[in-house]
């Protein structure tokens, strides 16, 4: 789950009427729907985490190291305002980066889990691709070491 410390910057900097997208579902997809009440959308690989909050779900099975491209594509709502980056899990969260195209590029990104250095390299990769500053903030909430970065 998010670190208390996201939810923190969420709340002070993501206007409560704002149009959430998640890549990664679980435990803090509740918090983000009562937070967001005009709507959070996730993306979601396994079917034990599909409708367990009241968020919109889409299901995109893992292929080719990511979510299943083709299958994710057409079913991403055109407008949203802020897009959080915590999926998939572990190793294949950095191949977002090949996977840009898909997503608005002019919304603020929070991503989960840059304490992991793939996570922080990708990161990076993404500031650089949109030609953005990337902010890292430290989440010791969830341990000495925890951080999440976010793209304004």
């Amino acid at each position: 789950m998010l670190p208390e410390e996201a939810f923190a910057w969420m709340d002070s900097q993501v206007p409560p009427n704002a149009r959430v997208l998640e890549l990664g579902s679980g435990e803090g997809t509740r918090r983000l729907c009562e937070m967001f009440p005009s709507g959070v959308t996730s993306v979601e690989h396994n079917p034990t985490y599909l409708y367990t909050t009241p968020a919109t779900y889409l299901f995109a099975p893992i292929r080719d190291d990511w979510y299943h491209a083709d299958a994710l594509a057409p079913q991403l709502p055109p407008e949203y305002d802020f897009l959080l980056i915590d999926g998939p899990p572990g190793a294949l969260r950095p191949n977002v980066v090949d996977h840009l195209r898909l997503f608005r590029q002019d919304v603020p990104i929070l991503y989960d889990d840059t304490e992991r250095s793939a996570d922080r390299a990708a990161v990076e990769a993404l500031g650089r691709l949109l030609h953005r500053a990337v902010e890292h903030f430290a989440a010791p909430s969830r341990g000495a070491h925890k951080t999440f970065s976010v793209i304004p």
